[in-house]
Formats: structure tokens, C-alpha cells, sequence
């Protein structure tokens, strides 16, 4: 008799859209009639966890507010105002305080906002599925749903979980949000795919956070929470190291070139009224010329000048008008509505002159 050798089963190696759709639920244990029986759902429940994406930690709100001043132009206008309270200049002092604090409340108000609008958002897109248990139809939280599971589709449907399609009837389902393409996809139960192919092109297979756009369908979930598409997808994204936008890198170029210039302003004033002090100190001598008043007089208005000089030179409103404006153009865009946690990203947004898709 020929050697005869068994079929491969769906693994990590050979995934499921690349077998038909019997041997995927055969491979998981499920009864594409009756679905999974309460105890081993709950068994597989413990096992794989909740059918969720990690959510990103919450930052606090006092982080949110301390870092509106993590900036350059921030730190040279806390010096200035330490500067301006040392020479009794509290008007001064108080008034950059004043724009310093209005600049740090409008961040951390529009930065909250946004935090509290994803939040809710979250929310709403955590649907309910029509799984089969027991051989009975039932809705359950999305966040229940197991690998081996039998869930209904219907149009209309936020698909919960990765799986591979058992039947499908004129379904199409919209998977933009994975692969960017505008048009609904249509599925066939029956396409079996090759292992290399993008999930535009896996007809029989369907995606978490995709959703129904007419047709219904039944499917064995396949993998769940951070093993699906879209929890790679979060992977890659939690990996990325968070950058200065190109507007914050401006910022602090240009805050650090106004810092430099003012305070070598300042040391070229404080130098030509020091030369007071040098001829006082070559008439009288060094030791009379400590004790001399006209010598203490002269250093300290030359130090009081440039000090008074750099103070002035320091354009304290620029923070809190770039965090007006950007903070302007973040509600127009919430107005449409868009959210984004960073004010600098709508300079981004706004930058913006090619896109491919």
C-alpha cells in the first residue's frame, strides 16, 4: 500500500486561512453545530483571558500638567522670573508666573479632554456577539468570547475576534481599518489562502475591529484580545518611541537660539558698564576700590541692567499663544469630530501635504 501522510493541521507555522474551514474548527476542538459547552469555554476562558487589547496606562493628571512645562522657553522663563522677584520686580515676576500657569492649565485641560473623549470611545466599541454554547444562540460581552467559539454575523455586526469562516452569504464586511481599503470586502467560506497573503486578501477569514456591511456568516474564532491582527497592530505601536512633533522641535530651536542671544546681550551690557569698575579699581587700587561705593554702585547696575535687560528681551507670551492656537485648532477638529492628546500634532495634522494609502 503507498505511504499515506496526514494532513497538516492549522498551527503557528501553516495559520488558519491556509486550511479549508472544517479542519481549522476540528484543529480547536469546536462543533461548528453546537459551538464550545460552558465548561470548556470556561476552561479556555482562564487560559487565553479576556478578549481585550492591553490598555495603555492612564496617565495622571498631575503628570499631564507637569509636563506643559517641560520645555525649554518654559525653563528660561522660570529663571526670568526668579530674576525679577531677586530685583523686587514682583509685577514682573507675577505677570510671566501668571502666563506661565495659563499656558500649563490650557495644555493640561485640552490633553484631559481628549484623554476622557478616547476613553469613551473605548467604551462604545465593546460590542456584544451571538455565540453558539451548548448548542444554543446567546449574547455574550465581546470580552467573553474564547478561541473555538461559534459566532453569528449579521449585518450591522463589529466583528469581535479573528477567525475563519465556517458559511457566509453575500457577506461583505469593511476592513479599513487593517488594510485601508474603502470598498467592503467580499468573503467566501470556501477560499483557502496561500500563507503569504495580506489580510486584504485572506477571503476567508475575518478580523477584530472590522465590521459587517451586509450579508451574514458563521465563524470558528481563531485567536482573541493581543494574539488577533489588530493586537499585533498594538504591539508594534507600544513599541514605538514617542518623539518631539516638528513644531516642538521648532520651538525649542528657537527658544534656545532667544536664550543664547539675550544672554550674550546681556553679558556685552554688563561688560561695558563693569568698565566703570575696572577704572575705579586701576585709580584706587584693589583694595580701597571693594570699599569704594562708587565701585560696589557701578557692578551692581551693570548686573541690574543686563538682568533688567534679559528679563524684557524674553518673549514670555510666546507659550501661551502657541498653546491658544493650537488649542483653538484642536476644538475646531473636535468639532467634527477628531481627537488627538497632544496640541503640537495638529501643526502635524495641518503640514500635512501628501498622504499614500
Amino acid at each position: 500500500m503507498p505511504e499515506t501522510h496526514p494532513e497538516p493541521r492549522p498551527n503557528a507555522a501553516s495559520p488558519p486561512h491556509t486550511h479549508p474551514a472544517e479542519k481549522v474548527a476540528s484543529a480547536l476542538g469546536a462543533d461548528a453545530e453546537r459551538g464550545l459547552t460552558a465548561a470548556e469555554a470556561a476552561t479556555r476562558f482562564a487560559a487565553a483571558g479576556v478578549n481585550r487589547l492591553h490598555e495603555e496606562r492612564v496617565t495622571p493628571g498631575w503628570q499631564i500638567f507637569l509636563r506643559q512645562f517641560q520645555d525649554f522657553m518654559i525653563y528660561v522663563l522660570v529663571g526670568a522670573v526668579a530674576i525679577a522677584a531677586w530685583q523686587g520686580d514682583v509685577i514682573e515676576a507675577v505677570a510671566i508666573l501668571a502666563i506661565l500657569l495659563l499656558n500649563g492649565v490650557l495644555g493640561y485641560l485640552q490633553e484631559s479632554r481628549a484623554q476622557s473623549a478616547l476613553a469613551a470611545l473605548k467604551q462604545l466599541s465593546a460590542p456584544t456577539a451571538t455565540v453558539v454554547r451548548d448548542g444554543v444562540e446567546q449574547d455574550l460581552p465581546a470580552e467573553e468570547l474564547v478561541p473555538g467559539d461559534i459566532v453569528l454575523l449579521e449585518a450591522g455586526d463589529a466583528i469581535p475576534a479573528d477567525g475563519r469562516l465556517l458559511e457566509a452569504a453575500a457577506l461583505r464586511v469593511i476592513e479599513s481599518a487593517l488594510t485601508g481599503e474603502s470598498e467592503a470586502s467580499l468573503k467566501d467560506a470556501r477560499e483557502v489562502s496561500p500563507a503569504d497573503a495580506p489580510l486584504g486578501e485572506q477571503i476567508g477569514m475575518v478580523f477584530a475591529g472590522t465590521a459587517v456591511a451586509v450579508g451574514r456568516g458563521r465563524y470558528v474564532v481563531t485567536a482573541t484580545g493581543q494574539a488577533t491582527q489588530m493586537g499585533r497592530i498594538a504591539d508594534l505601536l507600544a513599541g514605538t518611541a514617542e518623539e518631539d512633533t516638528p513644531l516642538q522641535v521648532e520651538l525649542d530651536r528657537v527658544g534656545k537660539r532667544i536664550a543664547l542671544i539675550v544672554l550674550a546681550i546681556a553679558a556685552i551690557v554688563f561688560a561695558e558698564e563693569a568698565l566703570v569698575a575696572f577704572r575705579v579699581l586701576h585709580e584706587t587700587g584693589a583694595a580701597a576700590a571693594l570699599a569704594d561705593p562708587a565701585f560696589r554702585a557701578a557692578v551692581t547696575n551693570g548686573l541690574l541692567v543686563a538682568v533688567s535687560l534679559a528679563v524684557a528681551a524674553i518673549p514670555e507670551g510666546l507659550p501661551a499663544i502657541v498653546t491658544v492656537a493650537l488649542s483653538l485648532g484642536v476644538r475646531r477638529m473636535a468639532e467634527r469630530p477628531a481627537h488627538r492628546r497632544p496640541r503640537h500634532a495638529v501643526f502635524n495634522v495641518s503640514a500635512t501635504t501628501v498622504i499614500f494609502t
